[in-house]
């Protein structure tokens, strides 16, 4: 079954440069990475991270696609000024350092017609590892926006990541270990 699996991914793959896959870009204005992460055993720190860039290559008839995605690390926001230089100073983030996160994936998981998952590899504060984003929700169509028709994919992912995985232990007597993460993006196809 597992060699069925990847005989099917590596197909997939090779044949993405022969089909006709759809591009899309990152619509920054409607999309936004949102984090949760526990203190001191019953707070909670909720953020926002604004500016969201990438593309999405995604083939419907073969079920493939790429994605790379690219989050900009000083837009974190966390409802305070202090919270924010918290979060960005080299005691978390370290936003001067690794002013960037960035999710890269070459495996979309269907069941049925369904987008389900998206697996990929995570790059946060200097460190890469795989990571399941599942799908909440995605969908694609035509919409007005502005006045102008578009072709767009809306979806929404989730994930749970564990600090100390990615170097960030700081604080560990106080700050919980995992850390939600939910992402609405919003993908305008562009023209060939």
């Amino acid at each position: 079954m597992t060699c069925l699996r990847i005989l099917i991914f590596l197909g997939c793959c090779f044949g993405l440069a022969n089909s006709h896959a759809a591009m899309f870009q990152v619509d920054s204005a409607g999309s936004t990475a949102y984090f949760e992460v526990g203190y001191f055993g019953s707070g909670l720190v909720k953020g926002a991270l604004a500016h969201i860039t990438g593309s999405v290559e995604f083939d419907d008839a073969s079920k493939s696609g790429v994605a790379d995605i690219s989050f900009d690390m000083n837009t974190v926001e966390a409802g305070r000024g202090f919270i924010n230089n918290f979060i960005k100073s080299a005691q978390i983030f370290d936003t001067a350092t690794y002013p960037t996160m960035r999710f890269h994936s070459r495996l979309f998981e269907f069941q049925d017609e369904q987008l389900v998952a998206v697996k990929g590899n995570l790059s946060l504060h200097g460190v890469t590892r795989a990571i399941l984003m599942e799908v909440k929700r995605f969908a694609c169509g035509d919409s007005i926006v502005a006045g102008e028709a578009r072709h767009q994919c809306i979806g929404n992912f989730q994930t749970t990541i564990l600090r100390s995985q990615f170097g960030m232990s700081s604080f560990s007597s106080v700050v919980n270990d995992e850390v939600k993460i939910a992402v609405e993006l919003t993908l305008d196809r562009q023209q060939p």
